[in-house]
Formats: structure tokens, C-alpha cells, sequence
């Protein structure tokens, strides 16, 4: 069935914001993030991604080549694709067109798809800028301009998790007006793509909500036996595609994020009121403490105090 609501769709935040609401919870903005007080904890939102959401672990995924060696190291299919040098153009480019140039061109969270050569040029003096000017720390090597096959033959479809759960799935499509169409696919996916997408989320520590971007040549059969890649790994991800799909039942995901944000923070309190009865170690009397220094005053002497340090020694016969 065709979502037909002639509603205006609400951003991210917005959803957001009114799930707390609804849930009795105000909060105010500092520039582009949204901050409140959820009993006694400070919780701050940039879209989707929440201040729970490891430092590290958004670093790591950041980065196209860490990212995918991690997928790799872990035994994961990812998507076919290398990385190029600003310098190695004609190489990419014939990348690309081995692929027909149905591919997608990243540097550094851009992202660029492309599908003819005149689209590869600008995407390429694009991203070839934003590498020149990245400045990098001591130690660490710029790996280049990542190209990943895009599967046009193959279907994308987003799978996403908060906490550890998948509790959605979108698949994408393309209309025939070139449009990109939303369908939630979420009762019909095969398990074994949830659990894929589940065990992504526990390759690193300190994820609370992520979208895994599956593609596949059917999300209803099993992947192990048909196949699939990896697509992609978004720390902020859109929930207002689950909100207003353009076909399915739509997904309330604000409230997924506000219900687990706030059972997260009574676990911890209750983690918290466990620890409570436990006291720091007290510490050494005082009288105890008095004996031992007066045992480490007076004990014997075991060296020569006439003879010189290394360093005296030294710089007798060397430094003068």
C-alpha cells in the first residue's frame, strides 16, 4: 500500500523531539544539538546520532579504510572496490569503467554517485581538493579516494540498529520518473540478513544506534546461499525514510530511540544504587604508617655512600 498522507514531514530532530515530549521530557538546543535532561543524565542529539555513540567507534567507521578492513577482518562481505591516489586518475577511471561507471566515489564522509564520465570528472576534482587540503596527524598516510562498485543489478536495502536490534528495513528503489522510492520490507526480510546486520553493530563497542546498507539480489532469501555485500555503515542515520516510506506501514523509530534512551539511563541508575553500599578502602592508620616510615629511616645501609653516582663518574675522565 502506498503512503498517500498529505502530511508535512517532519527532520529527524523533530520526530525526535516530540517522541520526548510525548514521554513527559523538554529539552533546548545549543547551535545544531538538541540537549536535555533525562533525570539527572545529560543526553545530546545531532539528528539520529546520540552522545552515547563512542568517539572511537564513529572515528573508526569514518574512515572507508579502516572501516572495511575491520568488515574483512571479521569475515564479512563488503562491497567491490579500491582505493586511488588524486595522482592515479587514469587508474580510477578505468576502474570505473570496468564497471560501466555505475560507481560511488568517498573521501573523508563526501560521498558521490556517479553514472557517466562527466560525473566521474567533477566528482573526482571534488574529492581530489577536499584530499589535498585534509591535513594529517604525525605517523597516519592519506590511503586515497575510495571507489566502490555500485550494483545496479543488485538491491539496497538499510537495516536499522539500535542497541544491538534490528527493529527496521527499508529497501530502496528507483521509479521510473528517477525518483528514489522507500519500501518497508522489515516483516519479509530473511533472518539471516538481520542477523548480519545485528553482528555488525558488535564489532565495536559503544554503538547505540547505526544503519547497516545491505545490497543483495534478494533481501527474502538467504544471503549465505545467494549472496550479498556490504554496502555501507551510517552513524547518523535518516529515520525520517522510516517515518514516511513511500510504500509500507510507516515505523515510529523516535520512539524506538527515546523509549531505549530512557531505559538505558534507569539501567544505569540501577547499576549505580548496586555500587552505592560500596565503600572506598580506608585508609592506613595512623600509627601503622608512623612505624613504617621509622622502620624505612632507620634501615642499615648496604652501600658505599663515598662512592660516586654513574653520572659523577662520567663526567670525571669525559666532561670538563
Amino acid at each position: 500500500m502506498q503512503n498517500t498522507d498529505n502530511v508535512k514531514k517532519k527532520t529527524d530532530i523533530e520526530l525526535i523531539i516530540d517522541a520526548f515530549k510525548e514521554s513527559n521530557y523538554k529539552g533546548f538546543f545549543i547551535k545544531d544539538i538538541f540537549t536535555l535532561n533525562l533525570d539527572g543524565e545529560i543526553i545530546a542529539f545531532r539528528n539520529s546520532l546520540s552522545s552515547r555513540f563512542s568517539f572511537y567507534a564513529k572515528r573508526l567507521l569514518d574512515n572507508p579504510y579502516r572501516r572495511r578492513t575491520l568488515l574483512k577482518k571479521e569475515g564479512f562481505s563488503i562491497s567491490e572496490g579500491e582505493f586511488f591516489k588524486p595522482n592515479n586518475k587514469e587508474e580510477a577511471l578505468n576502474f570505473a569503467r570496468e564497471h560501466n561507471m555505475q560507481v560511488q566515489l568517498e573521501y573523508r564522509r563526501r560521498e558521490k554517485t556517479i553514472t557517466s564520465i562527466e560525473e566521474f570528472e567533477q566528482a573526482w576534482k571534488a574529492l581530489s581538493k577536499r584530499y589535498k587540503r585534509h591535513q594529517t596527524r604525525k605517523g597516519y598516510q592519506k590511503k586515497g579516494i575510495l571507489i566502490t562498485r555500485n550494483y545496479q543489478e543488485e538491491v539496497k536495502s538499510r537495516y536499522l540498529i539500535i542497541e544491538g536490534k534490528c527493529v527496521g528495513v527499508i529497501q530502496y528503489t528507483v521509479a521510473e520518473t528517477g525518483e528514489i522510492e522507500t519500501i518497508n520490507i522489515t516483516p519479509y526480510v530473511h533472518p539471516n540478513f538481520i542477523e548480519i546486520a545485528e553482528k555488525v553493530t558488535r564489532i565495536v563497542v559503544g554503538m547505540d544506534i547505526l544503519a547497516v546498507d545491505i545490497v543483495a539480489k534478494d533481501h527474502l532469501r538467504d544471503p549465505y546461499e545467494n549472496g550479498y555485500a556490504i554496502f555501507g555503515l551510517e552513524v547518523k542515520p535518516s529515520i525520517n525514510e522510516f517515518h514516511y516510506p513511500t510504500y509500507g506501514e510507516s515505523l515510529n523509530i523516535a520512539k524506538m530511540i527515546v523509549d531505549n534512551m530512557i531505559d538505558w539511563v534507569s539501567r544505569k541508575k540501577q547499576l549505580n544504587n548496586l555500587l552505592a553500599p560500596v565503600k572506598d578502602a580506608k585508609p592506613m592508620p595512623e600509627l601503622v604508617l608512623n612505624r613504617s616510615l621509622e622502620k624505612i629511616s632507620t634501615r642499615t645501609k648496604t652501600h658505599n655512600s663515598n662512592k660516586k653516582g654513574l653520572l659523577n663518574w662520567l663526567k670525571g675522565p669525559f666532561i670538563k
